[in-house]
């Protein structure tokens, strides 16, 4: 039945691209393909099957993470590292004593579990929704995290890639704060896990989320977690190569970058932060917004100040610049401050017009930005 509905898909499918008005590049063809495809009942269900058949048998940490999502949800969460790893022995067949797995893949499937939950949990996490019902979002991650151990293992990789995963609940918020629209095309240029990107496939659909990533093992992560538009570059360089490739520019980038680390040189450099917001800030559309989540050094009046002033001068209104009390990102294994920056890319700021300030909580920051998040 499979084989004879595929010769007619195939043929339908050549139809409906003749069809297109022209001409198109190959990447757009091959994205129009996928969904015409997406479209189809029958194959739609044949690569679901597939898929998951795939991930089972190549991603263990995803595996790991779908034990950990059913425990939650069943009020039996591994809230120690010991019950955690007492998981994952049984997944990968092996313990961490004896090199079947790390710390790295015990701290990515916590994450790729949030992800799920916060998927399952998508009415009432609406990043849509009115100012109570972020509260409310809010304190349902918060209380879906505790549940589950800190942060407390540092790796090579994760120093070198400056990988602070984004707690769920902060994620939720900025996300709220770029106030998304279903027509929007979401960036996130280092996406880790794809915590980001999750909130926001809720509201503008799969296709139009696009993540990047240069981890390789958290590529992985984020392609068999079906995110459909996946690159791996030096997200410092992105806007050259995503105009390269004739990417859709965004309309929305939502990030986190790394604070003060160069991955490719190894080194420290104050500067990657600014370097990273810089090269998004190109590829946002006129009308655009970026949110990001980036070191507490970048404030109106730190070392960064003269680069604050200059991005004022062009054409992007810094909208606010919001210090975050470090202890939101506790579980992650630090309780370092950091700041959400609010940009949008049109007119230079007017003077005196910058939300600042600083918050203990999330719950005042999404207060503090709701008129932001309503200019757009």
């Amino acid at each position: 039945e499979l084989i004879e509905h595929g010769a007619t898909f195939l043929d339908r499918r050549a139809q409906y691209l003749q069809e297109l008005p022209t001409p198109l590049t190959l990447a757009e063809r091959a994205l129009h393909g996928r969904l015409f495809a997406a479209e189809d009942p029958l194959l739609r269900q044949q690569t679901d099957l597939v898929r998951r058949a795939d991930t089972q048998s190549k991603i263990p940490v995803l595996q790991l993470a779908d034990q950990i999502a059913t425990a939650v949800r069943q009020g039996r969460a591994p809230a120690s590292l010991r019950a955690l790893q007492g998981l994952a022995d049984t997944v990968y067949g092996s313990t961490r004593g004896a090199g079947g797995y790390d710390t790295d893949d015990l701290y990515d499937a916590i994450e790729v579990a949030m992800n799920d939950l916060a998927r399952a949990h998508g009415e009432n996490l609406p990043v849509t929704g009115t100012l109570e019902q972020a509260f409310r979002a809010i304190r349902t991650l918060e209380d879906l995290r505790d549940q589950l151990p800190t942060k407390t293992v540092r790796t090579r990789d994760t120093d070198l890639y400056q990988q602070f995963s984004t707690p769920h609940a902060y994620a939720y918020a900025v996300n709220w704060v770029a106030n998304l629209q279903p027509n929007d095309v979401f960036l996130e240029p280092s996406a880790g896990t794809g915590i980001l990107a999750t909130f926001a496939e809720a509201v503008v659909g799969a296709e139009n989320v696009h993540v990047n990533e240069l981890a390789e093992r958290r590529v992985a992560v984020l392609r068999a977690q079906d995110f459909l538009n996946v690159t791996a570059e030096d997200a410092v360089h992105l806007y050259a190569i995503r105009t390269q490739q004739r990417h859709p520019p965004p309309t929305v980038v939502v990030m986190n970058p790394p604070f003060s680390s160069n991955a490719k040189q190894g080194a420290k450099d104050l500067r990657t932060g600014a370097r990273h917001v810089e090269e998004a800030l190109k590829l946002l559309v006129p009308g655009g917004r970026l949110v990001a989540i980036v070191g507490r050094g970048m404030g109106l009046d730190a070392a960064t100040a003269k680069w604050c002033g200059e991005v004022k001068k062009i054409d992007y209104t810094v909208r606010a610049n919001i210090q975050v009390a470090g202890e939101v990102y506790k579980k992650q294994g630090t309780t370092f401050d950091t700041r959400v920056l609010v940009i949008d890319k049109g007119p230079g700021t007017t003077p005196g017009s910058i939300v600042t300030g600083e918050v203990a909580t999330l719950a005042d920051l999404v207060r503090r930005l709701e008129e932001v998040r309503n200019v757009r």
